[in-house]
């Protein structure tokens, strides 16, 4: 839910993902849909694209 968004109602953000094989890797598709604003549709596709650099570092991705 998104609740924080000054002059507007609470609305739900939804988050699609999609997971298969791809040889003998895995595939993650994620689908982020628009906000009710364009500016919050970015914010939230930064937020999102920030989360998936952390998890290159994490498992030492970065570069492959």
């Amino acid at each position: 839910m998104i609740d924080f968004v000054p002059g507007s109602e609470p609305y739900e953000s939804l988050i699609e993902l999609g997971f298969g094989a791809a040889g003998d890797h895995a595939r993650m598709v994620a689908t982020l849909h628009p906000h009710l604003d364009p500016h919050w549709t970015k914010m939230s596709v930064e937020g999102f694209s920030s989360q998936l650099t952390k998890l290159d570092r994490r498992f030492g991705w970065a570069g492959q």
